[in-house]
């Protein structure tokens, strides 16, 4: 069986990386977004088993894309880490 997919949402390569890394050895399958864009795209079609937030970079607009998950009941279950 493939690797679930985890959704990391952020801007700063830093901090992506090592969370990405960190995915990996736990056996998930990460998946990068930039922005809410991308993150609302990848989470509707991917169904991770969770995502991961940056709600400090001004391009991602995290707690934009909270509300927009919250609205969603199919997404909205979906387990949610916030940094």
């Amino acid at each position: 069986m493939p690797p679930r997919p985890v959704v990391v949402v952020g801007d700063d390569l830093d901090v992506v990386g090592m969370l990405r890394e960190r995915i990996r050895q736990a056996g998930y399958r990460p998946i990068w977004a930039r922005d809410v864009r991308e993150a609302l795209e990848a989470i509707t079609h991917e169904r991770p088993a969770g995502v991961i937030i940056d709600v400090d970079e001004p391009r991602v607009q995290g707690l934009e894309l909270l509300a927009k998950l919250d609205r969603s009941p199919a997404l909205a279950r979906i387990p949610r880490l916030v940094l």
